[in-house]
């Protein structure tokens, strides 16, 4: 339990077990910085989403 920040302190759960390590790759498939063109539109799509301002 802790307080989130990301939704103004109201209180969260985090589960953590631990096989789900090897859920993310130990390298990724690509890196970009969060500004390349490239980038806008999913990024645009996720805020839309979680009713986030993507400001730039």
């Amino acid at each position: 339990w802790y307080r989130s920040s990301m939704d103004g302190g109201e209180p969260a759960i985090c589960l953590f077990d631990p096989p789900a390590g090897s859920a993310i790759p130990p390298a990724p498939d690509m890196l970009l910085p969060l500004d390349h063109p490239g980038l806008d539109l999913p990024l645009g799509r996720i805020c839309e989403e979680l009713n986030y301002t993507l400001l730039g």
